[in-house]
């Protein structure tokens, strides 16, 4: 079973959402989601971020909002968008639509980016 992990900020309240959207995803492809907050990541972790360049000297060369690794590699970040996961997962993802049009839904992307990126 193929399995992703999240690293996220627990100080970023929208968090909840790209977490809630992100399990949404995955919950019909058979793909694990495991949650970890970024106060609470180990070695392991810190070693994928030193693998691609965001963890430097023992410092982050960026804030952590939310990142999605799978298989050690990182392949999505805030804010969270279906064709990456789609794209670093190898598969498909069947999405229902529940109301929102895709350019409402990119306007409420962009819009809890813009307010993570404020809190922080």
């Amino acid at each position: 079973m193929k399995s992703v992990v999240a690293v996220y900020s627990p100080l970023c309240e929208q968090n909840g959402t790209f977490l809630s959207q992100l399990e949404e995803w995955l919950d019909s492809t058979g793909v694990e989601l495991c949650e970890i907050p970024f106060d609470e990541i180990t070695d392991r972790e810190k070693e994928w971020y030193t693998s691609c360049g965001l963890l430097k000297n023992g410092r982050f060369t960026k804030s952590v909002l939310i990142d999605v690794f799978f298989e050690g590699k990182l392949i999505d970040s805030v804010p969270v968008k279906k064709e990456n996961i789609e794209k670093g997962l190898h598969i498909g993802i069947q999405e229902v639509e529940e109301g929102f049009t895709g350019g409402e839904k990119n306007f409420l992307s962009l819009n809890s980016a813009i307010l993570c990126a404020k809190v922080n």
